[in-house]
């Protein structure tokens, strides 16, 4: 189970979020097998939207181990892309902002 509350506090404490996130709002949609959930990704926010029915403008879908390394920067998007791990859906522009928003998690260390 991918724990989205550890995504969610990485995002909102995101030491790029000022230069990287978008200013209008963009719903990330993730797909496995045993979960699905949207994150509203902007400037001012950022949400976890577990049961949201409307139109995402990316979907990410595959295995939860490969899109859990995504998620902590351990795997580049787009690789695990081109090794067919995961398919995504969207514009391209979404696709490389959110590669370089996930891509810079992996230095994030969670306080304790």
């Amino acid at each position: 189970m991918i724990d989205t509350d550890r995504l969610k506090y990485t995002l909102v404490n995101h030491k790029f979020r000022a230069l990287l996130f978008p200013k209008e709002v963009t719903y990330i949609n993730f797909k496995t097998t045993k979960q699905s959930f949207t994150i509203l990704l902007s400037k001012e926010r950022v949400e976890h939207i577990e049961d949201w029915s409307g139109e995402p403008h990316v979907v990410i879908s595959g295995d939860t181990v490969v899109i859990e390394e995504i998620l902590l920067g351990k795997i580049k998007l787009l690789d695990a892309k081109k090794l067919c791990s995961i398919t995504i859906e969207g514009s391209y522009r979404h696709q490389l902002m959110l590669e370089t928003i996930l891509w810079f998690n992996q230095s994030f260390v969670l306080k304790k």
